[in-house]
């Protein structure tokens, strides 16, 4: 079973949001958007996610060999955040489509792992790579690769050392390869 997956904006996080974010110095300036135009990007986000959402959640499964353990799974879409939140996933409306296929992408994985923290892969991921994040960009790079052919935007996380650092293994040794490597049993992980 696949969960739904109901992108909508958030007026209660997105308060939060705003006064958190305007109470960092780095974002200071930051204008924030009006209610309606985030409203609107909530629709186009979740238009966006119809189009090819089902393939890609079937993707994730398939690739991983892992189930989602929940029906369904909300997204708020919210003004700004400095970074994408999975646990709820929250997401910031100033992105384009592209973008958020590859946000909402990166946060379902993580809910995929968080799911199956217990599965062979999700304990080979953590015992065989030191960055948590390279079994998950490896998965996203696969997906979305092989089903709307785009590519990861690590452009997203800019300073972000360990993100960049993942996709530069990724790149190096490969998806599939990453993959096989997660799904493989190891007598050293238990």
């Amino acid at each position: 079973m696949m969960p739904h997956i109901d992108i909508h904006y958030s007026p209660y996080l997105d308060e939060i949001f705003k006064i958190w974010i305007k109470s960092m110095h780095a974002f200071k300036e930051w204008v924030i958007p009006p209610v309606k135009t985030v409203e609107e990007k909530a629709l186009l986000f979740q238009k966006t996610w119809e189009k090819d959402g089902l393939l890609i959640l079937k993707e994730i499964s398939e690739i991983t060999g892992l189930s989602f353990k929940r029906n369904y799974i909300p997204v708020y879409v919210v003004s700004g955040n400095p970074r994408a939140y999975s646990n709820p996933i929250v997401i910031k409306s100033r992105l384009t489509e592209s973008e958020f296929i590859n946000e909402l992408t990166h946060e379902l994985v993580h809910c995929l792992f968080v799911d199956n923290k217990d599965s062979q892969f999700v304990r080979n991921a953590d015992v065989l790579f030191d960055n948590d994040h390279i079994a998950l960009f490896a998965v996203i790079e696969s997906v979305l690769l092989g089903t709307i052919d785009e590519k990861i935007d690590v452009e997203n996380f800019p300073g972000n050392s360990k993100y960049s650092d993942a996709m530069s293994y990724v790149k190096k040794v490969g998806h599939y390869h990453i993959i096989e490597e997660c799904k493989r049993h190891h007598d050293n992980v238990q």
